[in-house]
């Protein structure tokens, strides 16, 4: 660190006199008399400096950057020190949960049940989520995210969700069905109007993609009415001989 010239004084009551100095980084900042060892028993001080603040600082934790003010240890600006204490608070977190599992249920149970307790806090959490979400609705760079991070998990996770939906589906199949004629009856000329344009393009899509597509739908198809003509079939024979049993029984 060199001495390059006196610039001036502190507007102080001590009137110190600040210097113009030379880092060995090539840096070169205004600090004053005190700072500046320029004797032995002053070098010994701890207020004496042997480099600039960002070299004696260090670079930031969080960002990397030189840290140019005095006064911050080892984070560069506000920003930084946001992002630090959310790493801090998921470090806590993560190790929470490694010595307890169901350490998240808990936690969210907790909130629960306070939330219960106060319906004031309750209502207040409940509007705060609603502005939040609108919010974010409106961050074009979150909803990419968002949608980015369940590609990800579908990716991650796509044999088990086919299989559960379609195990779901074989389970409530009537229901779904009926749910779907309801809702199709329901709805205004217009939206039918679209729904039925869309799902035409979306088997000409189909149909494009894989030519043997119709051939296979016809099939099930048939398999489908051969096989409700069969359980109908069984139905009328089991009524018949009911009918005859109760005849012979008679």
């Amino acid at each position: 660190m060199t001495v390059i010239q006196h610039v001036g004084c502190k507007l102080n009551r001590k009137r110190e006199k600040l210097w113009l100095i030379r880092c060995d980084c090539g840096r070169e900042e205004v600090y004053p008399n005190n700072w500046i060892p320029y004797c032995e028993s002053h070098a010994k001080s701890h207020s004496a400096k042997y480099a600039c603040i960002p070299c004696m600082k260090g670079p930031c934790t969080v960002c990397g950057g030189p840290i140019t003010d005095p006064n911050k240890t080892n984070i560069c600006s506000p920003e930084c020190k946001k992002i630090d204490a959310k790493n801090r608070s998921l470090a806590i977190y993560h190790k929470k949960k490694a010595d307890d599992p169901n350490f998240s249920q808990k936690r969210a149970q907790q909130r629960l049940d306070y939330l219960e307790r106060n319906p004031d806090a309750k209502r207040k959490s409940k509007e705060y989520a609603r502005k939040l979400s609108a919010q974010r609705r409106l961050d074009p760079e979150y909803r990419a995210k968002q949608k980015q991070n369940w590609l990800d998990w579908y990716d991650r996770n796509k044999d088990h969700v086919k299989a559960y939906y379609k195990a779901w589906h074989e389970e409530n199949r009537e229901w779904v069905n009926e749910y779907l004629r309801e809702y199709k009856r329901q709805m205004p000329e217009e939206q039918r109007k679209r729904y039925y344009e869309r799902d035409r393009a979306k088997l000409l899509q189909k149909l494009r993609d894989d030519p043997d597509y119709y051939k296979r739908v016809l099939a099930g198809q048939r398999a489908s009415k051969q096989k409700s003509a069969q359980e109908k079939d069984i139905a009328e024979l089991l009524s018949m001989f009911q009918v005859i049993e109760e005849k012979l029984n008679e």
